[in-house]
């Protein structure tokens, strides 16, 4: 689905990221977790091919769809026709019904007729989400999209992203510089540290979601992550 080899990144004498090798499954959620600077957000914008790296290739097999920090709506429109923008733009005519399912998915269906003025920060980057969706991407790349947010609704996103996860099953690459959100929402962590930023280490996560937050084993691994971040710090 996504591999990258020997995957460099400068930016003239900056160099970004050095020697990245990848390999992503299809249906993974896969986690990319370093401190602010290591590069994690030049990697997604590379995979989305917004970024041409310098040395290395990436090979993606399917379509992608990248949501950022910052939830971008048209204000003009209200959260369907907001949602219903990119099938517009493919001229796909049956759009009532993919729209109403990712409302649903989403938890959206009283704040369908809002306009983003009136929608919190969170309910934006739940639009955003679903309308980046809707045009089905068998890709999806978050660069930290709930980093503005504050903790509870950070926490009750996370938990409403991994139940549509369930239900749709896309390869989620998600960006993140926290821990404990890397820890819950990732089957499996990419530890990037340094500069330029190389994988320092990967973590399977096998436990439950559900079992995650007070499980032993957790606990040991979050421990073995925050050491290694302190020690590969630029």
């Amino acid at each position: 689905m996504i591999k990258t080899v020997n995957l460099s990144k400068s930016f003239g004498n900056l160099k970004v990221l050095e020697e990245l090798n990848i390999n992503i499954g299809r249906g993974e959620f896969v986690v990319v977790l370093g401190a602010n600077g290591c590069g994690k957000t030049t990697l997604l914008r590379i995979i989305s091919g917004l970024e041409k790296p310098t040395k290395g290739n990436v090979l993606v097999s399917g379509e992608i769809g990248l949501i950022f920090q910052e939830p971008v709506l048209l204000p003009w429109r209200n959260v369907e026709k907001n949602i219903e923008f990119g099938l517009e733009i493919k001229n796909i005519k049956e759009r009532a019904g993919i729209v109403k399912k990712y409302i649903e998915y989403l938890g959206l269906q009283q704040f369908k007729k809002y306009y983003p003025s009136e929608l919190s920060g969170g309910m934006k980057q739940k639009v955003v989400i679903a309308r980046t969706l809707a045009v089905n991407p068998s890709i999806l790349l978050m660069d930290e999209p709930f980093s503005n947010l504050d903790a509870p609704t950070k926490e009750k996103l996370a938990i409403e992203l991994v139940e549509m996860w369930k239900k749709i099953k896309k390869t989620v690459i998600f960006v993140t510089h926290n821990i404990e959100e890397a820890i819950f929402l990732a089957d499996r962590i990419i530890l990037l540290g340094g500069r330029p930023g190389k994988i320092i280490k990967e973590f399977n996560i096998r436990v439950e979601r559900e079992k995650r937050k007070y499980n032993k084993k957790i606990g040991e691994t979050k421990k073995d992550i925050s050491k290694i971040l302190l020690l590969n710090k630029f």
